[in-house]
């Protein structure tokens, strides 16, 4: 039982540091866009980091959409009347997916 308290408290101190100092690569992807429109989409390496900007936000999506936008591919998720669009990009090659 200690050790799931403190595996617990652990944890939240964890999420805490996170969201007050964001880890640096966060703040690169927030340098690569604003929310909106797909021109200015935020530019990740993963899907994770997709999620990752999202927790940093605080925002918590209700729908994820895939789309093309002249043979561009996005990821666009929704929150209420907010759309956060990422765009995906091929890490070893420095280019767009």
């Amino acid at each position: 039982m200690k050790t799931i308290i403190l595996f617990f408290l652990l944890s939240l101190s964890v999420c805490s540091t996170f969201a007050s100092n964001p880890p640096e690569r966060i703040l690169k992807i927030l340098d690569t866009g604003d929310e909106k429109p797909a021109k200015k989409a935020y530019k990740v390496y993963s899907i994770q980091e997709e999620y990752d900007v999202l927790e940093y936000l605080k925002i918590k999506p209700e729908q994820q959409m895939l789309i093309i936008i002249d043979g561009q591919f996005y990821d666009v998720f929704k929150a209420g009347n907010k759309e956060i669009y990422f765009q995906i990009v091929d890490k070893t090659q420095n280019r767009i997916l």
